[in-house]
């Protein structure tokens, strides 16, 4: 099985470096790893930021982690990287489910700006049928790196508790892979004349749908009730007929 090296950045200096690197391939493929708990409540946390910007590597911004070198100044080593590529249009960002990443940037007052490749939703668009969870795609496109996720002592902790190393080496084969699914299904959307439609109806979809999960969505009580009757009824009738 395919592991991917990684390295554990332990100073804003380091973050520095990784920033240039970014910036100098126009890439860079991010995955938080979290407290598991839902954004937008006091109990939630990032613990490292994972962040690959060629195949094969991945450097690890430890952030909120219990073990983290940067515990003490994680925040502002984040907000540093998220300016400097997140904001960054002409940085490519790479992502499997982009809206959950996205959110935990907002959250902590980082807009992204420029090109998303959402490896999940390149999936969705080319072929519905198919799964598109990360894992899964893994197995069919880069069987080297499958089963990566498999390591018994990793799974026993929770998503909180986990050992920073071991969630390191999780972490970077997600971004690894993330990476080089996006570039295989970029220029699949580009070559079947699809990444037209992704760029302008499922990315913004994309992002209107963040948009509801952070503000939430008015709701009609009464009228939902109506419609429950009504259609409740309906599908009485018709299972009637059927009879």
């Amino acid at each position: 099985m395919e592991r991917t090296r990684y390295k554990i950045l332990e100073s804003l200096d380091e973050i520095k470096l990784l920033v240039k690197a970014c910036q100098e391939v126009g890439y860079a493929s991010v995955d938080f790893e979290t407290s598991s708990t839902k954004i937008y409540t006091d109990a939630f946390y990032p613990t490292i930021l994972s962040v690959t910007f060629q195949p094969g590597q991945s450097c690890i911004i430890p952030l909120n982690h219990q073990d983290s070198p940067l515990k003490e100044s994680w925040l502002s080593c984040l907000k540093y990287f998220g300016q400097h590529v997140i904001e960054n249009p002409k940085i490519t960002k790479f992502a499997q489910n982009w809206k959950f990443d996205n959110q935990i940037f907002r959250k902590y007052g980082i807009f992204s700006r420029g090109t998303v490749i959402d490896s999940m939703l390149a999936k969705y668009l080319l072929n519905e049928e198919r799964q598109h969870g990360l894992k899964e795609m893994v197995d069919i496109y880069l069987p080297a790196m499958s089963g990566y996720e498999n390591d018994p002592e990793f799974a026993k902790a929770p998503w909180d508790k986990k050992p920073l190393k071991p969630l390191a080496q999780y972490a970077a084969c997600d971004t690894d892979a993330t990476f080089r699914l996006c570039v295989f299904l970029e220029a699949k959307l580009i070559k079947l004349g699809f990444y037209t439609l992704y760029r302008n109806l499922i990315i913004p979809a994309s992002i209107t749908l963040q948009g509801v999960e952070r503000r939430g969505l008015a709701f009609d009580k009464e009228f939902n009730t109506q419609l429950s009757i009504k259609y409740t009824k309906l599908i009485d009738e018709t299972k009637q007929k059927l009879k």
